[in-house]
């Protein structure tokens, strides 16, 4: 009779411990679901960033293009000199 008490025991024993690591085991399934929610959401804030950082990259290369543009073009005169020297020419003549 006491060895079947033992073993109802026992049985008892590991039934608890197996209670207690389903319940160890779901614990961290949550756990492990809440943390790939987080790294998402901190994927998603990185993945933003970089679409604007890629945008302003691109902007700036675009001003840095035009101004080497405007740096590299021939110096022009304005026509408005140009009747200015008409007219003076003119006046001093007459």
């Amino acid at each position: 009779m006491i060895e079947i008490e033992d073993r109802d025991e026992t049985l008892e024993a590991q039934e608890e411990l197996i209670r207690l690591e389903r319940e160890k085991t779901v614990g961290l399934v949550k756990s492990l679901s809440k943390e790939r929610k987080s790294f998402k959401v901190q994927e998603d804030l990185l993945n933003a960033k970089d679409g604007k950082l890629l945008k302003l990259e691109t902007s700036l290369a675009k001003e840095n293009s035009l101004m080497l543009n405007l740096e590299n073009m021939p110096m022009m005169r304005p026509s408005c000199s140009l009747d200015l020297m008409v007219v003076l020419s003119i006046s001093f003549s007459l």
